[in-house]
């Protein structure tokens, strides 16, 4: 099952980078409202009017999932420590069991399907952490859900994370998993790939895959604290994929001819910007 998001950005948000750079989420804390009688977009239409003492990515209710802010930037909710590495997503309070479980389903989809977006693997406190798990760990914030509202309706937050770690390991999950060995037959059609489709991947080596580090690097895209090594591991594989997400590619971390293309847009649009005149 795959859920529409609906994007209903709230106006005049900062864009502030995370502190390893816009992109560049370190995981997901998972939040709900803590206040019984609203929705999703009520809860949205809220923070247009309190954003600056507090805002996060998404509202998830039973019937939409609504992202008001821009993954690529951190978001005000979560205390000054964890704003700075986590998306942040808010699932809607309701007593009505059956709402509780379309609301919950959305939002296990949701986080699922931004670990596959950002590369990131569902770790309890390391890309999923409670606002719980920031309270005990991080501080600056006082709260603890989602602990009471799960409990409510008989959940815990274990289940919640093997729900998580579930649906991220099948295939239901819009955003493709990280990728597996590639046949030269196309899954999907049977036929042939070309020999051009696929140029490199992760576990690849080689002055070509240096190259594409540097091209990266060029083009705004880091891969890693031992720059370009030559070596196609996970810093270069993340590196793919967030170029991937922001040309609205296939987001599989393999370097292909529609990757190459929109490398070589981001390249020249950085020396552009570098070089106005």
């Amino acid at each position: 099952m795959a859920y529409k998001i609906i994007k209903h950005w709230i106006p005049g948000l900062p864009h502030e980078p995370y502190r390893h750079g816009a992109g560049r989420p370190e995981g997901i804390v998972l939040h709900e409202t803590g206040t019984w009688g609203s929705n999703a977009e009520k809860n949205r239409n809220f923070e247009t009017r309190t954003w600056t003492n507090a805002f996060v990515h998404f509202f998830v209710d039973w019937t939409s999932i609504i992202q008001v802010a821009d993954t690529d930037y951190l978001a005000y909710g979560v205390g000054p420590a964890a704003n700075q590495r986590f998306i942040q997503v808010e699932l809607v309070r309701t007593k009505d069991p059956s709402l509780f479980h379309e609301s919950y389903a959305r939002y296990v989809w949701l986080i699922a399907r931004l670990l596959h977006q950002y590369g990131l693997k569902p770790e309890r406190r390391v890309t999923l952490w409670t606002h719980r798990d920031i309270t005990q760990s991080l501080g600056g914030t006082r709260h603890t859900d989602p602990d009471s509202y799960l409990a409510y309706h008989g959940y815990t937050v274990d289940r919640l994370i093997r729900d998580i770690k579930r649906l991220y390991s099948s295939n239901r999950v819009s955003v493709p998993r990280v990728p597996q060995p590639i046949s030269d037959k196309n899954s999907r059609t049977g036929s042939k790939l070309k020999a051009s489709a696929i140029l490199m991947r992760k576990g690849d080596r080689g002055a070509r895959v240096q190259q594409l580090q540097k091209d990266l690097i060029r083009a705004g895209y880091p891969v890693g604290k031992w720059g370009p090594d030559g070596s196609f591991g996970d810093a270069t594989e993340t590196a793919v994929r967030r170029l991937q997400h922001d040309f609205h590619l296939t987001v599989d971390g393999i370097f292909g001819s529609m990757t190459k293309k929109a490398l070589a847009e981001a390249k020249a649009a950085t020396v552009k910007k570098q070089n106005p005149d």
